[in-house]
């Protein structure tokens, strides 16, 4: 066996690869944790970390020669939540409550955004329950919740549908080894 291949395996038996399924979300609603999102939560199949996207701009200097990319703006993508249906639907309820606060029903007119906005807490967790990666999404609000799916040839398949999230900044904190300790 190779040198570099015998470094490889002994830096993977070193640094265990993430475990995708180990994970926990939480909601904030007005600084402090929404406990009736907690139930909701359980039945989360699926969530996508969000990316970023750095966008430039080309400038050229005194009008001739190369160009060179000047950072011009950063965006996040959107994050997108998988949830199993429960028999009366708390999961999906809880989203159009949320998204309900958007709009004064007597007024029909748009709340203040601080109003309905809430942060979001994407915790990871390796396989002696240790966090390792938390990702903090501030200002979050619902942009698309999907359809739920019906017919006769899912009986035995389990429901599920989206929601779809978009959000003001990010913080992402990455986590030492048996420490606790951010880097």
């Amino acid at each position: 066996m190779s040198s570099s291949l015998t470094e490889m395996i002994a830096q993977i038996n070193k640094n265990a690869l993430a475990k995708p399924t180990r994970y926990e979300i939480r909601i904030f609603k007005n600084g402090a944790e929404d406990q009736n999102a907690r139930d909701v939560f359980y039945n989360c199949s699926a969530v996508q970390v969000p990316g970023v996207n750095w966008e430039f701009y080309q400038e050229r200097r005194y009008t001739i020669g190369l160009t060179y990319p000047v950072l011009e703006n950063k965006t996040f993508t959107q994050i997108m939540l998988t949830f199993y249906e429960t028999e009366f639907e708390k999961e999906r309820k809880y989203f159009v409550d949320w998204g309900n606060e958007y709009i004064n029903r007597a007024s029909l007119r748009v709340k203040y955004y601080k109003d309905y906005v809430r942060n979001i807490e994407i915790l990871q967790y390796n396989n002696r329950d240790e966090m390792v990666y938390k990702a903090i999404l501030f200002d979050c609000s619902i942009t698309n919740i999907s359809q739920l799916d019906r017919g006769y040839d899912m009986m035995d398949a389990i429901p599920e549908f989206n929601v779809n999230l978009q959000f003001q900044d990010m913080r992402e904190q990455y986590y030492q080894r048996n420490s606790g300790e951010t880097f």
